[in-house]
């Protein structure tokens, strides 16, 4: 590829993704993402999920939400809630540029560094990817895990596919019970 074509593509995956930063405090509220912030405000107060209330979902997104409330008094100071919830939302957009990244990872070692860049250019700007991608209701975590622990266990990015399931990035396993498989 030619540099001016590398530079035009690395831009067409860049600067979308930076434009959504702006993007996270004034788009409107999905229904799923109050619900996946009820449910850590939930944990945060002790409550254990599918014992203490009813949650379909696994509960990995809502633990790591959990941490973080401590530091905020949402339920009497309205701008820490709102502080909240914009925290989620830039949370859940460095997740998602983890898994731009790792998406280019794994086509670089697929293929070429060309794949990579074409492969991360693609779901960047993917409609049903950018529009589920950046609210906090969304398991992005879920998915960069799954893409670093696939990438980990993939024979030409210098995994093998007898590595111990304990691996680092083995949290996509609390995140969601549809990764158990083995690759």
């Amino acid at each position: 590829m030619r540099r001016l074509a590398v530079v035009t593509i690395v831009g067409l995956v860049a600067i979308p993704f930076v434009l959504r930063l702006s993007l996270l405090e004034i788009r409107g509220f999905n229904p799923d993402e109050l619900e996946h912030l009820h449910f850590s405000w939930c944990i945060s107060q002790g409550l254990l999920p599918y014992v203490d209330y009813f949650e379909h979902h696994t509960p990995g997104l809502h633990y790591f939400m959990a941490l973080f409330y401590p530091f905020y008094d949402v339920e009497r100071v309205s701008d820490d809630a709102i502080g909240f919830i914009l925290m989620a939302r830039r949370w859940m957009w460095l997740f998602t540029g983890a898994v731009i990244a790792l998406t280019f990872f794994l086509g670089s070692a697929w293929r070429s560094w060309r794949t990579g860049l074409l492969a991360a250019l693609f779901l960047g700007n993917a409609g049903f990817f950018s529009r589920r991608a950046w609210s906090s209701g969304r398991p992005c975590p879920l998915r960069a895990f799954w893409w670093a622990r696939f990438s980990w266990r993939f024979p030409a990015c210098g995994g093998s596919r007898a590595a111990s399931p304990a691996l680092p990035f083995d949290g996509s396993r609390a995140a969601s019970p549809s990764v158990r498989r083995r690759w």
